[in-house]
């Protein structure tokens, strides 16, 4: 592809808005490694998922990443 998921988390942490600045970004890649893993993270995304993701454990993810004063709770 001509981009990748780093260069839409680039994108979306530049946003002017802060809600779809803090949008919680979750990698979801075949690439399993733990280099990878570090690399994703490091990167800026919230969480790290390979293929394929067990629905639960993404369900859990995302309400644990949206809890509190998060701004996506607010819209």
């Amino acid at each position: 592809p001509l981009r990748d998921g780093f260069w839409l988390l680039d994108q979306i942490r530049r946003e002017p808005d802060r809600a779809r600045r803090k949008l919680p970004v979750i990698a979801l890649t075949a690439f399993a490694s733990a280099a990878d893993r570090t690399r994703i993270l490091n990167a800026g995304f919230d969480e790290y998922a390979s293929k394929p993701v067990d629905v639960d454990w993404l369900a859990a993810t995302l309400s644990r990443l949206v809890e509190g004063d998060h701004p996506l709770r607010h819209r």
